[in-house]
């Protein structure tokens, strides 16, 4: 064979290797492992992930391994998938196979091995049940970006793990899920990469931040809450807006709520409050007006709802004062007509409880208590315990943030909030992780003394 004949094999050989379709040379996989969003009591859950290249794909799941006779299908091209799962029976552990289409092959297999999940129970009233409260953790792998910080994400969740072996029924974040701001990247470095375990077998209902909006002054937006939700955040989750997980339709995935056994959570956007701040507080009577006495009322947000109770909030709030006042006022009034019993913040990166709050000041049983151990348990009815918990990643201490003498409790080291619920008692344990290993940081029990009718 000459060289003539031999070097135009090699150019004919390249040239079909180069021209020929993606799904021929490139075998597609799963980038973003699969993850649960937005548990219907109706039965139905969405299944999130990412592929390599855009395809269209398809998921098989049954109870049973060998038989996998339910489908769902994205029949749209694209890498970004949202699947919805139904005919769910609660507490039943499901199978499932993804596979994506090639236009040549037909339908291919994304993964060789069967992955499985249980459909969440919102029924059994009178179970225990387990959240855990995720404040402002997004810091690992911020590349450049508070460094000695870092780490904290992981301790956090090692404390967690330790604690409470990766079996929580559900988790709720309190926003800032990144840092430094909410790119796709970002999100995959510090958020998916961190919680994918966790998040392919529970729900995972998130709180929008400014960080995860973005960073104004630099104009890098990536997300935002209000007029419309949209962008990057937005895209990556999916939340309630028609009252699937039980509460009243919000309409929006910006504030939302979620009715699982003993509990009633509710999550605020305050990142949007200069936009839909009345129409947010409008929706809020109308849930917990709802909600009956002998249920636990959470109630979640972002950033803190007022200067008073945590000393100095407002000069890292940057919100407008109108805005943040009549926040304050009606959102105040609303909670202590409805009886919260938590009122629970993220923002500022440590961690500070008040004492039970009557009307926006201590119970007055509470005055002449000194000792933390005396304080640590309570009766329902005693007041509204204010919390900030923004500790799960500790990406830099707000040392601004002071004591007032509404304070019970606070801690500067990392660390993130489980809550385990029943019918006659709720226990809170802020826990965290050092040299010597994971340890409880705060603690606190409240009474049930409403009976159900």
């Amino acid at each position: 064979m000459n060289n003539y004949l031999r070097f135009s094999i090699i150019v004919l050989i390249y040239l079909g290797c180069i021209l020929q379709p993606i799904s021929a040379r490139a075998t597609n996989k799963i980038i973003r492992e699969p993850y649960l969003q937005n548990y219907s009591h109706k039965g139905s859950i969405h299944l999130l992930l990412k592929t390599k290249y855009p395809s269209q794909v398809r998921v098989y799941y049954s109870q049973h391994l060998k038989s996998l006779s339910m489908h769902a299908s994205d029949l749209m091209v694209r890498s970004d998938h949202d699947l919805l799962l139904q005919h769910l029976k609660p507490g039943i552990e499901y199978y499932y196979r993804l596979d994506y289409y090639d236009e040549k092959l037909g339908w291919l297999p994304l993964h060789e091995a069967h992955k499985q999940f249980t459909v969440p129970d919102h029924r059994p009233f009178h179970k225990e049940f387990t959240a855990w409260i995720l404040g402002d953790p997004g810091t690992y792998g911020a590349k450049k970006f508070h460094k000695k910080f870092k780490h904290s994400q992981l301790d956090v969740l090692e404390a967690l793990n330790t604690f409470d072996p990766f079996n929580p029924d559900l988790v709720f974040t309190l926003g800032d899920n990144v840092y430094p701001y909410g790119s796709e990247e970002i999100f995959d470095r510090a958020f998916f990469n961190v919680y994918g375990f966790v998040m392919s077998q529970v729900p995972f209902y998130t709180s929008f931040g400014n960080h995860d909006f973005g960073i104004y002054d630099k104009h890098q937006i990536y997300s935002i809450s209000c007029p419309e939700t949209k962008g990057v955040y937005y895209d990556l989750f999916s939340l309630p807006t028609k009252g699937e997980a039980g509460g009243v339709p919000s309409h929006t995935e910006a504030y939302y709520s979620v009715d699982f056994r003993s509990a009633h959570f509710v999550v605020l956007d305050t990142v949007g409050l200069e936009c839909h701040l009345l129409e947010m507080l409008d929706w809020l009577e109308q849930d917990l007006a709802k909600v009956p006495d002998h249920k636990w009322k959470i109630v979640m947000s972002h950033h803190p709802i007022t200067d008073k109770f945590f000393k100095n909030s407002k000069k890292l709030n940057h919100l407008d004062d109108h805005v943040e006042n009549l926040f304050f006022t009606r959102l105040s009034k609303t909670l202590n007509k409805h009886k919260v019993d938590l009122m629970i913040s993220g923002h500022y990166h440590r961690y500070q409880r008040t004492y039970p709050m009557v009307k926006d000041d201590v119970h007055s049983s509470f005055n002449v208590r000194v000792s933390e151990a005396n304080t640590a348990r309570y009766e329902r009815g005693e007041g509204i315990i204010y919390i900030i918990a923004g500790n799960g990643g500790s990406a830099w201490k707000n040392d601004k943030l002071e004591k007032s003498r509404f304070t019970s409790f606070v801690s500067y080291e990392p660390g993130a909030l489980i809550m385990r619920f029943s019918p006659e008692v709720l226990k809170l344990f802020m826990v965290g992780r050092d040299k010597e290993g994971t340890k409880i940081l705060d603690s606190l029990k409240i009474i049930n003394t409403y009976k159900q009718i």
